[in-house]
């Protein structure tokens, strides 16, 4: 303690008195692993750049990179330092030409394999027009490391506009990455502890985008009707982005920046496969296919990708080739398996108008936008699902993000445990709380913002490893209240499928007239109930599923079901909703 503070009355002594050189950016540390890390430096008044690392305040034989600022890549440089010891504290200067001008402190990750308790955060979604003051929260939750899943800021929107979008602008790329670094709050957390990040739509090229095209989802209010369409951009302009991110973020190693920026790296006895969910992608909306009536069918073919093909074989590899106990698959959108259902029931609901935040809006429109998630993509979904689950690669954990709103799931509606953190310092959108109030039994089954609550405040994942036994997932708010929580135990999923609790449901034709077939992910003795809209019991029958079976409407009135399956021992049960039309 009396060496901490001691290395505080350094600091604030040199803030006095450095001379005209000065750190514009940073620093911000990356690439963090048990023997090295990297560190972004930028300034526009100087040379040369030095670190200097030492386990003592006095600096005795202290270890040193350095290297000269590069006036190519917007007056900055990222230094690898190396040689370091696992899983212990450093205290770091930082000098500009030999001057002495920054100070702090920084720990190396524990020895991979080593089996211990650790703490990571993560979260997404950071507005420029809300400042991060949710990060004195995460710091008083000492992470050793913290992911920024996407949406790191929104420079389609600050820099970029319908005809030009922000990687073709001149100099938005690099003001992206100073907004990042300039935060107020952030800056204390970036130089003192370990950040990976990937990018989504809007810090990619544009919000919706693919790898070749940005969606657009527009609901007439003339026709009353929603139009899909793709706007087509130059291959050029993701290039720059991942230029972007090689030149000016502290990064791991990327297997192959041809095909984007995905990577892996391991702490302790956990590992992180961040997927990079938009250079390899295919259109949004190419999923869908109109009839000549007008009439919107889900009919995404073969190709149809959100991972394509380098990235799902390399995905695969690593997950097959991985000894950690907990694997972390970072994905930058969500992936609750669930979420198809609720596309589908807004597809059938497509001639349907809702009101939406005070919009006026149909099924279709959401359809387009939930779309741009897994539910978008269930070939990809699938496979990865089989990858873990026919091959027993067990404690696979989902972080995602995205949707402006934080939930936990189990595993019982995403089919991987899934801590969805999506909304740093962004405008909530109670995505979570809509689907809860609609659906019969949440998504999100463990609980999350407005499930059971009002707790609408900015939010970030705040994760707990204790050994190879269990780990904790949380959501907290930015006054440090825990929303929701839930712990994982090792082993108690095989190959990831609950099986005491998962369960894929699908009902066509939908809407239908007097039957529908159900079809289930696996065969089991259980009670069937379908409600009206308003919560009423029409039908109820015991049935034994063998995988599939038809069940008789006739009876029912034109309208909106919900139809409830519950197998006989599985601790929740299964909603979807289906149509009636004669």
């Amino acid at each position: 303690m009396i060496e901490r503070f001691t290395f505080f009355l350094i600091s604030v002594f040199h803030l006095f008195y450095v001379n005209s050189q000065t750190i514009s950016h940073g620093p911000v540390i990356g690439g963090m692993t048990d023997t090295e890390f990297k560190i972004y430096v930028r300034s526009v008044d100087a040379v040369n750049v030095k670190i200097d690392l030492s386990e003592s305040i006095l600096f005795l034989n202290p270890i040193s990179a350095s290297s000269n600022i590069d006036y190519q890549k917007d007056s900055s440089i990222i230094i690898t330092v190396s040689g370091l010891q696992p899983n212990t504290e450093y205290y770091y200067k930082v000098f500009l030409d030999n001057v002495h001008v920054f100070n702090d402190q920084i720990s190396t990750f524990p020895s991979e394999g080593q089996i211990g308790n650790y703490v990571f955060g993560v979260g997404s979604c950071v507005s420029h027009n809300h400042p991060q003051q949710i990060v004195d929260v995460i710091r008083m939750n000492y992470p050793s490391l913290f992911i920024y899943t996407g949406d790191w800021g929104y420079p389609d929107q600050l820099y970029g506009n319908s005809n030009n979008y922000f990687p073709s602008i001149t100099g938005a790329i690099e003001n992206s990455y100073h907004d990042r670094y300039s935060d107020i709050y952030a800056k204390s957390m970036l130089a003192n502890i370990p950040v990976d990040y990937v990018y989504d739509d809007h810090d990619f090229v544009k919000d919706n985008c693919s790898g070749q095209s940005a969606s657009s989802v527009y609901f007439n209010p003339n026709t009353q009707q929603t139009s899909l369409s793709e706007n087509t951009y130059s291959p050029l302009l993701k290039r720059n982005s991942v230029i972007g991110y090689d030149n000016y973020f502290p990064h791991y190693d990327l297997p192959d920046t041809s095909n984007g920026i995905y990577h892996s790296y391991k702490m302790g006895n956990a590992e992180f496969f961040v997927l990079d969910l938009r250079f390899s992608r295919t259109a949004n909306t190419a999923c869908f296919v109109q009839d000549s009536l007008g009439s919107w069918t889900f009919s995404p073919d073969s190709s149809h990708t959100i991972l394509g093909n380098a990235q799902k074989l390399w995905l695969e590899n690593a997950l097959l080739n991985s000894n950690a106990d907990w694997k972390f698959i970072i994905s930058s959108v969500t992936y609750n398996k669930s979420f198809s259902q609720l596309m589908n029931l807004m597809i059938a609901l497509q001639d349907f108008n809702f009101n939406y935040n005070g919009n006026t809006i149909d099924g279709m429109f959401l359809a387009g936008i939930l779309c741009d998630g897994w539910a978008g993509f269930p070939n990809d979904r699938e496979w990865l699902f089989n990858v873990c689950n026919d091959n027993n690669v067990d404690n696979v954990i989902i972080i995602s993000g995205d949707t402006h709103s934080s939930a936990i799931d189990d595993g019982s509606n995403s089919g991987f445990p899934e801590l969805m953190a999506a909304n740093l310092a962004q405008e909530n959108s109670k995505i979570a709380y809509y689907i809860d109030s609609i659906y019969v039994n949440s998504l999100f089954n463990i609980g999350g913002q407005g499930i059971n609550n009002y707790n609408f405040n900015y939010a970030f994942g705040k994760v707990e490893i204790f050994g190879s036994d269990s780990c904790k997932l949380s959501l907290i708010d930015n006054y440090n209240n825990i929303i929701s929580s839930h712990t994982v135990l090792s082993n108690s999923i095989l190959g990831n499928k609950l099986q005491s609790n998962y369960l894929d449901v699908d009902i066509y034709p939908n809407p239908s007239s007097n039957n529908i077939t159900i079809m289930t992910s696996r065969k089991f003795n259980g009670l069937i109930q379908v409600y009206s809209s308003d919560g009423k019991i029409q039908l109820e029958s015991e049935i034994m599923f063998d995988g599939k079976i038809n069940f008789d409407v006739s009876d029912l009135k034109n309208g909106i079901y919900i139809l409830s399956l519950k197998g006989f021992g599985m601790k929740s049960f299964v909603t979807r909703y289906f149509i009636v039309a004669k």
